[in-house]
């Protein structure tokens, strides 16, 4: 069996998949960031439920100034013609929301706030989706359940998507560790292989080369002999007609 033949049968051999997908390490970073996350929502929540009172006024007087286009010559509540009050009703409400801006910017932190859990905790949920596909081509001692948590189910209860997330992933966290150990050595075997099939198959090509380049030469060398031959065959021709012509050339002179 020659060389190439190997090198074929090796080459044909079906190829490992590297798994690309993010480690432990990776995970824990995630969690760590989305841990951070939760504290600080928690408390942009906490500071906004102990601002109750002040939530529910700006909502009454950002309603007063909804209504002026209605009820510009009175005030919208009383019916009190502008100019009898006391104060400017709609005057009145801008002032006091002007006041309560700082519960404008708190909503508005409260809001990215929850974004940038949500956020985390989809990129988390996805991360950990992707380690239980790729295990699925490995036998385990113990395999792991697909997640069958949807953030959607929570809807405003994020904090508590978070926790239960937490604490499905706490839960199986020594199999992920056992896991990346079983898909490093894996990916080890898969680069191994790679390494090679490209010695391998550089090999092939330059037997190939060497096989061309031998049976160019032999090409060459084969037509080398042809015209020799053909220019031996044109010689002895060439003397035997001078032969010939001598011998005729003899035969007259006598």
């Amino acid at each position: 069996e020659g060389r190439i033949s190997i090198i074929d049968k090796e080459l044909s051999k079906p190829t490992l998949i590297k798994y690309e997908i993010p480690t432990i390490s990776a995970l824990k970073s995630n969690l760590s960031e989305i841990q951070s996350c939760l504290i600080e929502y928690k408390n942009y929540l906490s500071e906004y439920n102990n601002k109750k009172d002040a939530v529910k006024f700006k909502e009454l007087y950002n309603l007063v100034i909804t209504l002026q286009p209605l009820a510009e010559d009175k005030c919208p509540v009383c019916e009190t013609p502008i100019k009898d009050t006391v104060k400017h009703p709609y005057e009145n409400a801008q002032t006091k929301l002007n006041e309560l801006q700082y519960i404008a910017e708190l909503e508005d932190s409260l809001e990215k706030s929850k974004d940038d859990l949500s956020e985390k905790l989809e990129l988390f949920r996805k991360n950990l989706e992707k380690r239980i596909e790729v295990s699925k081509n490995f036998k385990l001692e113990k395999s792991f359940d697909d997640i069958k948590l949807e953030q959607s189910k929570f809807k405003d209860q994020i904090d508590t998507y978070a926790n239960k997330l937490i604490e499905i992933f706490t839960s199986v966290e020594s199999e992920h560790n056992a896991f990346d150990k079983i898909l490093s050595e894996h990916n080890t075997r898969v680069d191994e292989q790679n390494i090679r099939r490209g010695k391998l198959s550089e090999e092939r090509k330059n037997i190939n080369s060497i096989s061309e380049k031998i049976k160019q030469t032999k090409t060459i060398e084969k037509s080398k002999l042809e015209n020799i031959e053909k220019w031996q065959k044109i010689i002895d021709q060439f003397k035997d007609e001078n032969r010939s012509e001598e011998h005729t050339s003899e035969l007259q002179s006598h």
